[in-house]
């Protein structure tokens, strides 16, 4: 019986630490694809800034 417990319980850590890594890999994913985003709208704010003090 112990034997099960530790099966289990070295299962169970193993998945809740996939999960873990899975969640910090997509929470990665996501800050990489904001900053992008915002760079590019910062890029374009600029954009129309030099256009307006250049026409």
């Amino acid at each position: 019986m112990n034997h099960l417990f530790f099966l289990w319980s070295a299962v169970r850590a193993m998945t809740q630490a996939y999960a873990r890594h899975s969640d910090n890999q997509e929470q990665r994913a996501v800050e990489a694809y904001l900053a992008t985003v915002q760079s590019a709208s910062e890029l374009e704010y600029r954009e129309r800034q030099w256009l307006r003090a250049h026409s």
